[in-house]
Parts: C-alpha cells; sequence; structure tokens
C-alpha cells in the first residue's frame, strides 16, 4: 500500500489528447503530472492550437502547465546546416534528411525536458509521445534513456500506446483540441 504522497513527473505533452491519457496513468502508477508544453517544431498556427487544448485540459484537472517562450529558431537552428546545400551537412536524400529533422527534433524536445526537470527539481521524466503510434519508441527510450542519464534523472518509460484512440475520446468528449496528426518536425 502507498502512503497517498505522489512523486512529480514531468511530463512533456504535444497535445490535450495523449496528454489526456498518459497523465490518468501516470497518475494510476502514483505519479502526479506537472505538463511542460515545448515544441518549436510545430508551425505557430499548429502549436497555438495545441496549446489552447492542453490549457483547458490542465486548467480542467488542475495540473501545472510549464510553457517556455515559442521560437522556431531553436529547431531551426539545428536542422538548417542539413538543408542548406552550402552547408556540408546538407542530405540531399529526402528520406534520411526526414530521419535526421526527427531525430533532432526530438533530441531538441528531451534535452528542454531534461533542463527543465532539473530546474524544478523534478527527478523523472517522460513524454506523451510514447502514446503515438505513429512515434518510434526505440529511438524515444534510446534517447530518453541517454539525456535523462546525462542530467541524473530518470526516465519513465511505458507504451501507452493502447491509449492513443482512449485519449482522442476523452479529448473529444471534453471538447479539448484533437490534432489531425503527430508530427516530429516541421516541412
Amino acid at each position: 500500500m502507498t502512503s497517498g504522497k505522489k512523486d512529480n513527473v514531468l511530463l512533456h505533452v504535444c497535445c490535450a489528447a495523449c496528454a489526456s491519457f498518459v497523465s490518468l496513468e501516470m497518475e494510476k502508477n502514483n505519479y502526479h503530472s506537472v505538463l511542460f508544453y515545448f515544441n518549436p517544431h510545430f508551425n505557430h498556427l499548429e502549436y497555438h492550437y495545441r496549446f489552447q487544448g492542453l490549457e483547458k485540459m490542465s486548467a480542467t484537472k488542475d495540473l501545472e502547465l510549464i510553457v517556455p517562450n515559442y521560437n522556431q529558431d531553436e529547431y531551426f537552428s539545428i536542422i538548417n546546416p542539413f538543408q542548406d546545400k552550402k552547408s556540408i551537412k546538407f542530405i540531399s536524400d529526402e528520406e534520411r534528411l526526414n530521419r535526421t529533422k526527427r531525430e533532432l527534433a526530438m533530441d531538441l524536445v528531451l534535452t528542454k525536458l531534461a533542463e527543465k526537470a532539473k530546474e524544478f527539481k523534478i527527478k523523472v521524466v517522460t513524454t506523451s509521445m510514447l502514446c503515438s503510434p505513429y512515434r518510434d519508441h526505440n529511438t524515444i527510450w534510446d534517447m530518453g534513456s541517454k539525456i535523462s542519464k546525462d542530467h541524473k534523472l530518470e526516465f519513465y518509460y511505458q507504451d501507452f500506446r493502447k491509449g492513443y484512440w482512449m485519449g482522442r475520446n476523452i479529448a473529444r468528449n471534453s471538447n479539448l483540441a484533437i490534432p489531425s496528426y503527430c508530427s516530429d518536425y516541421l516541412e
């Protein structure tokens, strides 16, 4: 039997649909979710659309929502060398470029998550990306574990994909924004 006090987990969130399900699961696993919305790889409209849903969800569930300033330059500064034909890092193969963009976006997000966890003295981190059937769990696990270890944190892994549609239903029933796609990076 648990003492009733829940440990905080800093939960990176992409949208209210996945965040709804993952935060419920974390609660069942004796964690209190602190939501972290950092996604500079979304375009301006998508970013704000998703933010509105998360803002409403966090208020309804009484969960803290941490939102750094939106700055796409954080994303573009790391991917531009791979798209610039004059750069030594230029990748001409579209499939390889897209894979690189996904990995760089994920690395940026998970690194910011770890940095913010240290700032707020939260020892456990995870991401709602683990709810999406469109995400590569092996890459999330590898990057999340390495970045967390580098920051002396614990990366909480659970396969939340079974709740993808449940999260969308929770969002629909709560009139929250439901994205039409899972995006790793800006096109």
